[in-house]
């Protein structure tokens, strides 16, 4: 059985031996009871360049399961009006995210990127007040469109793949996993 995995940091954790992955764990499982198992995956941070890769990948690899993880983390990221963003010269950037931009800015910058470990690692608690603010951001962000905008571009990923499928008896199984890093 050829199995296509789309997911996020789970299919690469860095702190967990590759053998050790769930995905090798489990083909390790299924080969056990007699299948033949043939793993290839793919790992995505951003929704919009996700359909070439599977585009890409089904040219290369016809596989008869296409395990896809839905990640909160593009949906949150792509949800927020307010976005701060280190550009491509490495400046750091604040800008309104709206429905209208596309892609949208979350897309197409990482929030600091070039700063985010540093960040992650040094993190103050978080305090009410930042609380509120992130919260209002999302509601915001909400109420402009931009979560179902994001969900949207989530449909229309998964919605190929179902449509492409149909006919040739290929299960598909969305998987919802929450690997996102904190905001």
């Amino acid at each position: 059985m050829k199995i296509a995995i789309i997911g996020g940091c789970f299919i690469s954790q860095h702190n967990i031996p590759p053998d050790k992955l769930y995905h090798q764990t489990a083909k390790k499982l299924l080969e056990r009871e007699g299948h033949q198992i043939i793993i290839r995956t793919i790992r995505y941070e951003r929704i919009s360049g996700t359909l070439n890769k599977i585009k890409k990948l089904r040219n290369e690899f016809e596989f008869d399961l296409l395990i896809f993880h839905l990640r909160a983390e593009p949906v949150l990221r792509m949800s927020k009006l307010y976005y701060k963003f280190t550009d491509d010269k490495g400046a750091k950037r604040n800008s309104i995210n709206t429905p209208f931009n596309s892609p949208s800015i979350p897309e197409r910058h990482d929030l600091l990127s070039a700063e985010r470990i540093d960040l992650e690692d040094n993190r103050k608690p978080d305090t009410r007040l930042h609380h509120i603010l992130r919260e209002m951001n999302y509601y915001c962000g909400t109420i402009a469109g931009n979560r179902q905008n994001a969900l949207k571009q989530y449909l229309e990923l998964t919605k190929d793949d179902q449509t492409k499928y149909r006919n040739r008896s290929v299960h598909q199984r969305v998987n919802n996993n929450i690997c996102s890093h904190s905001e």
